[in-house]
């Protein structure tokens, strides 16, 4: 039984068993006019129990259904369940945001508009803000507004991995690949687990590459790309046969060799990794990939189970 309306019930009978000795008394007019002054502070009692009751089960309700819209399977909040939610919480952030995702599923654009607008005067450093009013102008085609949101909430928010990876995929869209490339790096430096970048954007820069290889096949600096992206996905071989085309097309190219010495470490061969590392180095002495390789391989050698 619903908690508040026990609460109602349990506030009736006690007020009954206090009155039924006046009620029942011989002087009973007085009794049921007493009884009768009782009777709002009852409902009034049991109304403010139900209210209690109910503002947790929609809070507790909000937060399953709510998240439910992210999850396949279950069920997504209703209109009702999110406007009763606002009405509950004006104030609160994290329900102005919720219900911006909501409507902002439902292209309901100028309803998020206002939402994002009363959070943002609530507190105007919240990154999550930022991140939905981004998402709601690249929703809209704005795409400097979006980018500029994108900016503010990784300012905001420079942990958030998710976010990075999320403005990869919008540069991506815009056709922008060294951005996308450049974003997706940054994500796997903030966590190098974060499955959109260590699998989307991976493939999508692989498949970019490829169209451009095929376009030009002697563009030794897309080839490199493609080895490194081959090396993240971890198809060594594929990566292997790319650094070595390269290098057939040009043997003093630095890019292609320190490659070579990265799947080297990927295959714990460190002396053909130190030897390909050493290699482009010769050529290129600030080569960035082999100076740290090399640096980790100095690593493994002191380390005592080395």
């Amino acid at each position: 039984m619903n908690g508040g309306y026990e609460s109602m019930l349990k506030s009736g009978v006690k007020m009954k068993n206090l009155m039924f000795p006046l009620v029942s008394s011989p002087n009973r007019f007085w009794g049921i006019l007493i009884f009768l002054a009782f009777f709002p502070l009852i409902i009034f009692s049991s109304q403010s129990c139900y209210a209690i009751t109910d503002y947790g089960q929609t809070e507790s309700e909000f937060k399953k259904e709510s998240g439910g819209n992210q999850t396949q399977g279950k069920a997504t909040p209703s209109v009702e369940m999110i406007e009763r939610m606002i009405a509950l919480n004006p104030e609160k952030v994290d329900v102005l945001i919720n219900a911006a995702s909501f409507y902002l599923d439902k292209k309901a654009y100028a309803k998020v508009e206002g939402l994002l607008k009363t959070a943002w005067e609530i507190d105007p450093r919240n990154g999550d803000t930022c991140l939905w009013w981004a998402r709601l102008y690249r929703n809209q085609g704005e795409k400097e507004k979006a980018e500029k949101f994108f900016k503010k909430a990784i300012e905001l928010m420079p942990e958030n991995d998710n976010v990075y990876a999320e403005l990869g995929k919008f540069y991506y869209q815009q056709g922008d690949l060294a951005k996308t490339e450049e974003c997706y790096k940054k994500t796997l430096s903030v966590n190098p687990k974060n499955r959109q970048a260590g699998t989307g954007l991976k493939n999508i820069l692989a498949n970019e590459y490829k169209k451009k290889l095929l376009a030009n096949p002697k563009d030794e600096k897309i080839a490199v790309k493609l080895g490194f992206v081959y090396i993240m996905q971890g198809k060594l071989t594929d990566a292997e046969s790319m650094f070595s085309y390269v290098l057939r097309l040009n043997s003093q190219n630095d890019e292609a060799l320190a490659g070579m010495g990265r799947l080297a470490m990927k295959r714990k061969d460190t002396l053909k990794a130190e030897e390909f590392f050493s290699k482009a180095l010769q050529i290129n002495p600030k080569n960035e990939s082999a100076i740290q390789g090399i640096a980790q391989l100095s690593k493994l050698k002191e380390s005592p189970s080395i």
